[in-house]
């Protein structure tokens, strides 16, 4: 809704009545019985719903006099048939137990308009109108109050001679003056007039919703739903189930269909139907924890983790170590505490489930699982320790240890409900070529400690409480492992300090970012070692490779990127892994190798959610290989996706530059440049579209239409970007090319205030300098010169600036100053071109004290300099040498390109 709308409050809202609509308190046109709907399902019909309501019939009567008399049976079945809908009547209008057809209010002073060629009965003047309760006037098949006088019913019933019987069990009041039919054969009077109302009902209904479809606008194609009753807040959820339908199920129904409602993705409805099989405790006790098991994995997938938390810790105590429900049970609580991040409790578990994997048939996959997890996590807790190692090339970190743990499912034949303590307290300790055997059924910690340091001659130092009990089964490993595992379960770790075992209390949370780091690579690095049959084998490469990227170098995360790409091509990991060498790649100049990986993944995996980067940047890296033409396929193919708007500016850019440097017409370039302004006027890249626009004039030679856009760019974005810079340079030498030397002129003095001597203003000098000779300012023109000395400290172009300033005082005639600056650095010029012009400057100061030599030199200069336009100049000077000397037939050799020869004897 508009801001302008959400500000009104509804009783200063006022609804828009469409035109034909009818105004409450106006004369209406519709017939009579024909009411506006009422507020309800229906409200949508012809009435806004805030239009201010006068009460019916229907509210008035809502509340009855308790001593009212009561129609008998015969009067109800009229009401029941008066009240069914008529056909054609919509039955949205109706509702049970009230009128069907809602009548139209009446307006105090002013009658109800009747349909032509019927008359009104009015009643006499002062005599009060007779009320009739709105149930018994249906029931007689007469119209309620509020509905005109003059229906058919009415009026065959004014013919009746007066004394006419009522019909039995009738009660209606007496004041109430009309005729009565007698009975017709044997069809009594009820009967004639219940068809007499149902009749006039359906006549009624049938034309309010004509002419109430009349005045609404046309409805849409289909069927219209009810529209929902308006609530506070947001609606509530509909579950997918009902009561009815569920109960409607047997168990192994309600299984069934959760489990394919887990598959399919619809947690929710996977929670309904275990929340049912669980419910039925008439199945049988291990029915109900099976049930309540996967009622938890459920709970786990739509986030309501601390209640499937709990059902965990309920069904492992029925069970014991050993058992399938104990393993299964623990392996959701494990990976919920992941989850949550509640590392304390997540190791404690992680390592009770290793302390007891050799319990079970699946140790080797156990054991695999529990060295997935712990890497995993070490992955995870360095991510939260090191914010800037979150994102890698602005893409969020995938989750790290969401694989599943793959085991069997839990069937009721697995579950075996245990109650009482656990274990015995035994504990069994076997030492043999380095590795130990330990099996303890609940003994207390210190006497697992005792015999451990017995077994292994391993110097254990512990201070802490002895009586935890410790469940364990450990079959052919190192005492530390022992240690490692036994004391992870009850919360404790050990640590390895010259030759001792220091027991302390379990602490994964690494103490500084590096640490994390370290015990993250080491962790990742140990599980590749250990298993590389792990189907987690290509999360762990491509967690290992981020580790390197953020670590500095990425030389090494390449080659884990290169490994996991290679020998995993089909893992949602190699993936990432393309996208994230790629970008590499990238940036250290690779860029043949960076389009491979891009493409790689962009062509492989089209509707992975980095499709359309890796799109981009693969048309990127063709930039910069000039691979133009594919670039722009490239770019087209980002395009095709959904592209998140901070990226579509660019790529249009991009495709506008791409054909500009693939040699495409110009007409069509300016077509992208255009569209990029028009959809994204605002971006960086409209301003970088502006002054392309304006280059490619420039570079055409259409001088006019440069400078026009160059002024565009320049009002429109500000001085401080770096195209405005080289836009006022290239702008100066726009002027130049037109003839608006003034224009260049100041647009010089601008660029001296707001650049200073920047590499943009030496790079406008020669058209500034140009313009200054063109206006005639020389003097200024020296000023400038001697400024840009004052601020150059390059030798090459302090020696350009005081060639030129020897020129410009030449031509102000100051000979023997622009003698002294050409003498100050003319030894000194090493560019041959440089050497040219100084030459040429030499020969103008001659020809105004020595002519035959400045002849001379500028006859040297036009036969031999191979700088474009020094021998034109030299000629000029010639020519304007002759003519002041009258000698014309020389002056138009010289002018017409032709280089006279000296004669002996003779002067030139």
């Amino acid at each position: 809704m508009p801001e302008d709308e959400e500000k009104t409050t509804p009783e200063d809202e006022t609804p828009e009545t469409p035109e034909g609509a009818q105004v409450q308190g106006a004369e209406t046109d519709l017939p009579a019985g024909e009411q506006k709907p009422a507020e309800g399902p229906a409200a949508d019909e012809g009435v806004a719903e805030d239009a201010p309501q006068e009460p019916t019939d229907e509210e008035d009567g809502a509340e009855e006099p308790a001593d009212e008399e009561v129609p008998p049976q015969g009067a109800a079945d009229e009401q029941g048939e008066a009240e069914a809908p008529g056909e054609g009547e919509d039955p949205s209008e109706s509702e049970a137990g009230e009128e069907q057809v809602p009548e139209e209010p009446i307006v105090e002073g002013q009658p109800p308009e009747e349909p032509p060629g019927e008359e009104q009965a009015e009643p006499a003047a002062g005599e009060p109108e007779a009320e009739v309760a709105p149930e018994e006037a249906e029931a007689a098949g007469e119209p309620a109050e509020g509905e005109a006088a003059g229906e058919p019913e009415e009026a065959e019933a004014a013919e009746e001679p007066e004394g006419a019987p009522l019909d039995e069990g009738s009660v209606l009041p007496a004041e109430l003056n009309v005729g009565r039919l007698p009975l017709i054969g044997d069809v009594p009077f009820w009967m004639l007039g219940a068809a007499v109302g149902a009749a006039f009902l359906i006549f009624a209904g049938t034309l309010a919703v004509g002419l109430r479809a009349w005045q609404a606008p046309p409805r849409p194609a289909g069927p219209v739903a009810e529209p929902a009753p308006r609530t506070a807040g947001p609606a509530p959820s509909v579950p997918s189930f009902s009561a009815q339908e569920l109960a409607a199920q047997s168990y192994e129904e309600l299984l069934d269909h959760g489990a394919h409602r887990m598959v399919v993705g619809d947690y929710a409805a996977a929670v309904q139907l275990y929340r049912e099989a669980a419910a039925r405790k008439e199945e049988g006790m291990a029915s109900v924890v099976l049930a309540r098991h996967r009622l938890s994995q459920a709970l786990a997938r739509i986030g309501q983790r601390a209640e499937a938390l709990q059902i965990c810790e309920s069904l492992r105590s029925l069970s014991r170590p050993g058992d399938e429900l104990w393993k299964q049970v623990l392996i959701t609580g494990i990976a919920i505490l992941g989850e949550e991040e509640r590392w304390e409790e997540f190791f404690r578990d992680l390592y009770l489930l290793r302390a007891n994997s050799a319990r079970y048939a699946d140790e080797a996959s156990l054991n695999r699982w529990v060295a997935y997890q712990r890497a995993m996590a070490k992955v995870r807790l360095y991510l939260a320790a090191a914010e800037e190692a979150r994102t890698l090339y602005d893409i969020e970190v995938p989750s790290f240890g969401a694989a599943p743990c793959r085991l069997r499912e839990l069937t009721e034949a697995d579950i075996v409900v245990l109650s009482g303590k656990y274990g015995d307290g035994s504990v069994k300790v076997e030492y043999r070529t380095g590795e130990l055997d330990l099996r303890s059924e609940g003994a207390p910690l210190g006497r697992v400690l005792e015999l451990v340091e017995q077994a292994s001659g391993l110097s254990i130092e512990y201070d802490g409480p002895d009586q935890y009990p410790v469940s364990a089964c450990l079959k052919a490993i190192g005492p530390e492992q022992v240690l490692e595992a036994a004391l992870g379960s009850v919360g404790l770790q050990v640590r390895m300090e010259a030759g001792k075992a220091v027991v302390e209390t379990l602490a994964p949370r690494p103490e500084s970012a590096a640490a994390a780091l370290s015990a993250a690579l080491w962790g990742a690095q140990e599980f590749l070692i250990l298993y590389p049959e792990s189907p987690n084998v290509p999360e762990a490469y491509y967690a290992l490779s981020h580790l390197y990227m953020t670590q500095g170098p990425a030389e090494m995360a390449l080659d884990q990127l290169d490994v996991l790409c290679s020998q995993f091509p089909r893992s949602s990991w190699a993936a990432y892994g393309h996208y994230i060498a790629g970008r590499a790649r990238y940036d250290a100049g690779d860029w043949t190798r960076a389009e491979r990986n891009l493409l790689l993944l962009a062509d492989g995996s089209p509707t992975h959610p980095l499709a359309p980067s890796a799109f981009l940047w693969a048309a990127q890296s063709e930039m910069e290989l000039g691979e133009y033409t594919d670039a722009v396929s490239c770019f087209r193919r980002a395009l095709a996706h959904e592209i998140n708007e901070p990226l579509a500016p660019r790529i249009f850019y991009n495709i506008a530059f791409c054909t500009e440097k693939a040699g495409d017409s110009p007409l069509e370039v300016e077509e992208r440049y255009l569209e990029l302004r028009t959809r994204h006027p605002d971006t960086d890249y409209a301003r970088r579209a502006d002054y392309r626009l304006a280059r490619m004039a420039l570079e055409s030679g259409r001088y006019q239409k440069a400078a026009a856009r160059y002024e565009f760019f320049l009002s429109n974005w500000p001085l401080e970007v770096e195209e405005s810079s080289r836009a006022c340079r290239e702008l100066v030498g726009a002027y130049v090319h037109c003839g608006d030397y003034a224009r260049a002129v100041m647009l010089g003095e601008v660029m001296v205030a707001s650049f200073g001597h920047e590499d943009h203003y030496w790079q406008a000098l020669p058209d500034l300098l140009e313009a200054y000779r063109q206006c005639g300012l020389l003097a200024m023109a020296v000023r400038v010169l001697d400024r840009c000395l004052e601020a150059m400290d390059e030798p090459g172009r302090r020696q350009y600036l005081a060639v030129e300033k020897a020129g410009f005082l030449t031509d102000m005639g100051e000979h023997d100053q622009a003698e002294d600056a050409l003498a100050a650095v003319q030894d000194q010029i090493e560019d041959p071109d440089l050497r040219e012009r100084a030459r040429l400057c030499e020969a103008r100061l001659l020809l105004s004290r020595d002519p035959a030599l400045g002849l001379e030199l500028c006859r040297q200069i036009a036969l031999e300099s191979v700088l474009a336009g020094n021998p034109a100049q030299a000629l000029c000077l010639m020519g304007e040498y002759y003519e002041q000397a009258k000698q014309f037939e020389s002056a138009a050799l010289v002018y017409s390109g032709k280089c006279p020869v000296q004669e002996e004897g003779t002067q030139l």
